[in-house]
Order: C-alpha cells, then sequence, then structure tokens
C-alpha cells in the first residue's frame, strides 16, 4: 500500500461486499463516540452486531418504518464510522450540517440507480460536494481544493470518461480513497466483517426543517 490511499487500495470491497456497496452510506465523525453518535442523529442505540452484512439483515427488517434510516456506528481512533445499507441518512444536509458543527464529516453515498454523492464538511460549513461519477463539477465552500488529490485517488476531472466502467462500482473506490485522505482513517476488511456496529433508527432528519421525507440527495 501507498502512503497515500488511491482507488488501488479499495478494489477489495467490491469484490468482498458487492451487494453492500450497491447500495451504501459511510460516513465518518470526528471527535465523537458512537453511542454519542447515534444520540444526536435522534437514534436511541439499541442492539450491537458484528460487520455489514448483518447490518444489511436488520436494515430490511426495519423497512417497514419508513420515516427513520438504520444505522451502526463503529469507533476507529477518536473517530466514528458510521454506516448505512440502502440508507442515506449521511449524505443529508439536514443531518450532517448541523452534526459537523465543532468537527469533521465526511461521507460518500451510492444507491441503486447509481447516484453517488461526496461531501466534506468542517464546523458546520460544506467545502466540498460532489458526484463521483461527475467530479468534474464540484459545489462547495472550497470545490477546488482537493483537485490534486482527487485525480490521484482515480477520480475523473475531464468529464470525458463515458466508458462501461466508469459507471460501474470503479467509481466507489475513489470515495473510499479521498475519505481516507481526509480523515486518517483506512477501513479495512476486519472493519467491515468483524468490527462491532452499535446500531439504530435515526429520527426522520426533515421533520424539524419542513422538507418532505425522502428528499435524496442530488
Amino acid at each position: 500500500m501507498t502512503d497515500k490511499p488511491t482507488a488501488d487500495d479499495y478494489r477489495w470491497i467490491t469484490e468482498q461486499h458487492e451487494d453492500w456497496v450497491d447500495a451504501y452510506c459511510v460516513t465518518y465523525v470526528g471527535t465523537i463516540a458512537p453511542g454519542e453518535l447515534l444520540r444526536a442523529l435522534g437514534a436511541d442505540p439499541a442492539e450491537r452486531i458484528t460487520g455489514v452484512s448483518r447490518l444489511a439483515e436488520l436494515t430490511l427488517a426495519h423497512d417497514e418504518d419508513d420515516q427513520r434510516f438504520f444505522v451502526g456506528a463503529t469507533a476507529v481512533g477518536d473517530w466514528s464510522v458510521m454506516v448505512e445499507h440502502n440508507g442515506f441518512l449521511g449524505a443529508t444536509d439536514e443531518a450532517v450540517g448541523p452534526l459537523s458543527r465543532g468537527r469533521t464529516v465526511v461521507s460518500h453515498y451510492r444507491n441503486a440507480n447509481a447516484l453517488h454523492r461526496f461531501c466534506w464538511y468542517v464546523d458546520g460549513t460544506l467545502r466540498l460536494d460532489f458526484d463521483a461519477l461527475f467530479a468534474d463539477s464540484r459545489e462547495g465552500s472550497a470545490p477546488d481544493g482537493l483537485l490534486a488529490d482527487m485525480a490521484e485517488c482515480g477520480f475523473d476531472l475531464t468529464g470525458e470518461d463515458d466508458t462501461p466502467a466508469h459507471w460501474a462500482h470503479t467509481t466507489v473506490h475513489p470515495s473510499f480513497a479521498l475519505a481516507e485522505r481526509l480523515t486518517g482513517i483506512r477501513l479495512t476488511p476486519q472493519t467491515l466483517t468483524a468490527a462491532p456496529y452499535l446500531c439504530g433508527l435515526s429520527a426522520n432528519p426533515w421533520e424539524a426543517s419542513g422538507v418532505p421525507w425522502g428528499a435524496a440527495p442530488s
């Protein structure tokens, strides 16, 4: 492995967890413990599980609750890593914006329709926001601040790549690499298969703001 992660360092994720990364969200939250994180999102820490496969099973079991997200969080140093199966709580501004005040939050998301979002918050400010398929188009307060890192991680910054591979899961790998560069957290097979996750159902992030339920990231 190189000192600076690239897409190649995360190809194992689609090899070992193809079903999960077909529709996933991973959120890295600085200086917070898993239980505190869940409570900040309005979730009662209710279940302890091992690995993302079990998380996927329980997510399906909670499908009848269509106003909340089933999430799991594990501690990595003084950060918490929150994972979702077929969810996008970590990629919603209503949830992540307030959570990022006083800390750094990095999140990346993909759904079954190949809609992506990568976002980087620092102390309540959205610094970078883009779709991994269209990394040439970026928003945020510092949209061009990570261009060298993005290129090294494997993002296409030209907007000219229309090969089948570009539209497949390979767009996921650079997102994990860039998240590591921003957080210092390298996810490993152990993290996804054997780490303990504290789980719960979040509050509806749009309830207080009046935004309609299901306003998925765009």
